[in-house]
């Protein structure tokens, strides 16, 4: 019924972690490695030991909003990711995402329909171009 897939790596991690605590997270071996993955990424970056070790987590209210009958919530400002989640959803629900009719490969990127409706494709796509272009200058994110 499927592939047994096994991290022996990252299951050491998380024992690690459950060993003894947080603070190996930030200290430490795994510290260690998590600043030698950053810098010696193809585009690297500067984060070091210190950062981790002096990091703090600060607590910020959510960003919250209804999507059909629920309310989702996520994190709020400055994080710009909760915001452009509740904007596309909105989107899709105003554009009638749930009647689109699902369309098989390889016509789901084709748009209009015969029918004159767009495929669910390509409501998603538009609404996360307008949602995510519309805050592209700001949060470092590519429009597709």
């Amino acid at each position: 019924m499927g592939t047994r897939l096994v991290n022996r790596a990252y299951g050491a991690t998380l024992r690690t972690l459950a060993r003894e605590g947080v603070g190996a997270f930030y200290r430490g071996p795994i510290a260690a490695d998590i600043v030698r993955a950053v810098r010696s990424h193809p585009k690297p970056g500067d984060l070091s030991e210190q950062d981790l070790a002096t990091y703090g987590a600060l607590e910020r209210e959510p960003v919250c909003g209804p999507y059909r009958q629920w309310r989702l919530c996520s994190m709020g400002p400055p994080s710009a990711g909760g915001v452009a989640v509740l904007q596309i959803l909105g989107l899709l629900e105003r554009a009638g995402f749930e009647r689109a009719a699902p369309t098989p490969p390889p016509r789901c990127i084709s748009s209009p329909r015969p029918g004159g409706s767009p495929t669910p494709t390509v409501l998603a796509t538009s609404a996360i171009r307008i949602c995510v272009g519309s805050d592209s200058k700001t949060s470092g994110w590519k429009v597709p």
